[in-house]
């Protein structure tokens, strides 16, 4: 099973508010997708097919760069860092 999108954005959101300065490079890469889901978690916009698109995308560029499987199903970012760290 994989994480839910509702999860994933509230992954890529958290993301941007707790580890900014950890994963700046990686957020600015990924200058759509993260912004985007933070502005779906304050409530801000909705996710056209497109948007969904590039979250998924930006979501799983993160798992990559974690070196951890975009197909398993993570409850929050720090299960995710914590994960990749065993």
């Amino acid at each position: 099973m994989t994480t839910p999108f509702s999860k994933r954005v509230e992954i890529l959101s958290d993301l941007y508010m707790e580890y900014y300065v950890d994963y700046e490079q990686f957020i600015e890469d990924n200058d759509l997708g993260v912004p985007l889901a933070v502005l779906i978690t304050l409530g801000c916009a909705t996710a056209s097919a497109t948007g969904i698109e590039m979250i998924n995308q930006s979501f799983d560029s993160f798992c990559e760069l974690l070196d951890i499987d975009n197909h398993g199903e993570y409850e929050d970012i720090d299960s995710m860092i914590e994960f990749a760290n065993e």
